[in-house]
């Protein structure tokens, strides 16, 4: 990394480009640095759950906390390799001090593993602009251990502009939180035969994944700066000192706060021969198969994220502990939420609970209304144990509505379903005789096909199929209108020339089902015939139902100049609003719905639609 920072200063002194400049000379010097680190962590994740009852946070073990470090040592950097593309340096740490505390109180087996990690000596890999790309440590790493390596080294990091004025540039960058753009500056040195560089982090970038209720993702709002100091003859980093904070946001609402200081100074430059070099260079090549390889940023899964956030729920409680308040809190009216998410976390994390959970579910020791929690936990988990179970008991309580019907509802929050989970809805779908039950089944199975068409496309084929199949054999409306509405939750452009088709049907009430199946079908056609129906059908429930059907769909020009045509000359109250509602969501890509919205409020002739306009402005 030196020939890049004395390229840099180079540059910095000139006001020259940084573009073509290539040095492949190894220099033969390791370069030994004290260091000091100091860390503080505050979290409440239990602030995520606010509200989901009486407005009241729910109380989680485990939820908040604080956690505070502080390392001090040395860390040596020595350069094995350079190729045209990156860097690699040897890297050794020996820690003088370490203290770790978790909620004021110290962690001595966790403080005695991380010192006993850290100094096992590790290779971080940069690349031309000293962008430190990955590190590459000893497998029985523990993962804590590495979280703590990858703070301090990014304290460290100082990257080059690819090209352009060295005075102020910008760069991407990680560090464990996530991906960030720093800002860096040039400072005139203090001291002679030095210059001066500010780092600060300007922000951090979102990633785009997908979420569920489980899959939490934070909000980094960063402050502070870092002051690098180097030698202006050398090139070296002289010292550097640096404070960082930021708040954590988790869905609007603050649930941690950090706060870091590092100061790096150096100690001394010893010259390492090119026999010892080659030695660590061969020995890197030879033990690779030895060492795990990882950027500063881990991303963690979305299991690792469903772990972390079901151990801070579940806490301490067990099985027993949570039936038990169970029926305590029924006994007394309480509130069950915080005893659901427990059992959501058990199920989760112990997925063998499900074997004693059967036989409890299958004796009298519990109320329905306990059993009717045990088994929205089971369905909102939905792993195959948990599938398995429910599928149990729905064949053993064949003859029990009571607890039937609940058991069949409760598949709607199955994510991702079995095959035998499939088969068994099929069963209750189109082989029961019960008809309260055929119609669950079937919308469960419309809501399943939509779930499986990325993962398992021709399972949701089949499924689409046969709703289809039977939807063309019903005779009555009941069922027809039933078969459609579970083909509108498959959202199938298979089964769009069907829909189309009963959309032309006599019946009013069928035409209304078979446009608000079209809802999540997103192609250009689906959208002609919902626009028909709006404009022209003579039922009004038929012209609100294509309406909240174009709710779900982006607003393209020719939908947003229909409805706002229609609004605009149409007497049903119930069908203006909602496509108020839909011009209003469009604002964004439309801005004069605004103005239309203005002028609706204050002389529309229907004082429903003036009163809706105006909380609509009202809430901009």
């Amino acid at each position: 990394m030196r020939f890049k920072i004395q390229f840099l200063l180079f540059l910095a002194t000139l006001s020259a480009f940084c573009e073509a400049f290539k040095l492949y000379s190894l220099p033969e010097e390791k370069l030994l640095y004290l260091f000091r680190y100091r860390s503080l962590a505050n979290y409440d994740f239990s602030k995520v759950f606010a509200g989901m009852e009486k407005d009241k946070a729910v109380i989680m073990p485990g939820a908040n906390g604080s956690i505070f470090t502080t390392i001090s040592g040395e860390i040596s950097y020595l350069p094995i390799e350079f190729t045209e593309n990156h860097t690699i340096l040897f890297c050794q740490m020996k820690i003088q001090y370490l203290h770790l505390s978790l909620n004021d109180r110290e962690s001595k087996s966790d403080t005695e593993r991380i010192k006993s990690d850290l100094e096992k000596p590790f290779f971080l890999i940069t690349d031309k602009q000293g962008k430190f790309l990955f590190l590459e440590v000893e497998k029985d790493v523990s993962e804590l251990s590495d979280s703590y390596l990858r703070a301090l080294l990014a304290m460290f990091q100082f990257v080059l502009p690819k090209k352009g004025k060295m005075l102020s540039w910008e760069t991407s960058e990680c560090d464990p939180t996530g991906l960030y753009v720093a800002n860096y500056k040039t400072i005139k040195g203090a001291v002679k035969n030095t210059i001066s560089f500010s780092k600060h982090k300007v922000k951090y970038l979102k990633e785009k994944i997908d979420e569920d209720e489980t899959t939490l993702t934070p909000t980094v709002i960063p402050k502070g700066e870092t002051i690098f100091v180097l030698d202006l003859k050398k090139g070296n980093i002289i010292s550097l000192k640096g404070k960082e904070e930021g708040m954590m946001y988790i869905g609007g609402k603050k649930v941690g706060d950090f706060k870091n200081g590092v100061i790096l100074e150096l100690e001394k430059e010893e010259v390492f021969g090119k026999e010892g070099i080659s030695e660590i260079a061969n020995l890197y090549q030879s033990m690779s198969l030895q060492r795990e390889k990882f950027s500063l940023y881990k991303p963690p899964s979305r299991e690792e994220s469903e772990r972390v956030i079901c151990r801070k729920i579940l806490g301490e409680a067990t099985l027993e502990s949570l039936l038990e308040e169970l029926k305590v809190r029924e006994g007394k009216g309480g509130d069950i939420i915080p005893v659901y998410l427990k059992l959501k976390a058990l199920i989760y994390l112990k997925p063998e609970v499900c074997d004693e959970l059967k036989g409890i579910l299958n004796s009298e020791d519990l109320s329905i209304s306990s059993k009717k929690v045990i088994v929205d936990a089971l369905a909102s988990v939905g792993n195959a144990e948990a599938q398995r179970l429910i599928l149990s008991l729905l064949r053993s309580h064949h003859d029990d509505t009571t607890l039937l019907i609940p058991l069949l509802y409760s598949l709607f929050d199955i994510k991702k379903p079995t095959l035998e989970t499939i088969e068994t809805l099929k069963e209750f779908a189109f082989n029961c005789s019960n008809r309260e039950l055929n119609a669950p089944a079937r919308l469960i199975l419309g809501v399943m096909a939509n779930r499986l068409k990325d993962s398992s496309p021709d399972t949701s084929a089949e499924i689409v199929d046969e709703l289809s199949k039977h939807l063309l054999s019903a005779s009555s409306e009941e069922e027809i209108s039933q078969l459609l509405l579970a083909l509108g939750n498959a959202g199938s452009e298979r089964a769009l020339p069907l829909l189309i088709d009963f959309s032309r049907h006599q019946s009013g009430e069928i035409r209304s089902c078979a446009v608000r199946a079209m809802r999540f079908i997103k192609n250009e056609k689906a959208e002609e015939v919902l626009l028909k129906a709006l404009i022209s059908d003579k039922e009004k429930s038929v012209r609100r139902e294509s309406a909240i059907a174009l709710s779900y769909r982006k607003v393209t020009p020719r939908s947003f100049e229909v409805q706002r045509r229609v609004l605009l000359e149409c007497e049903d109250v119930s069908l203006r609003l909602q496509l108020l509602s839909n011009l209003w969501e469009s604002r964004d890509i439309f801005p004069s719905v605004k103005g239309l919205v203005e002028r609706l409020a204050k002389g529309d002739k229907q004082e429903e639609i003036r009163e809706a306009a105006r909380k609509l402005i009202s809430k901009e």
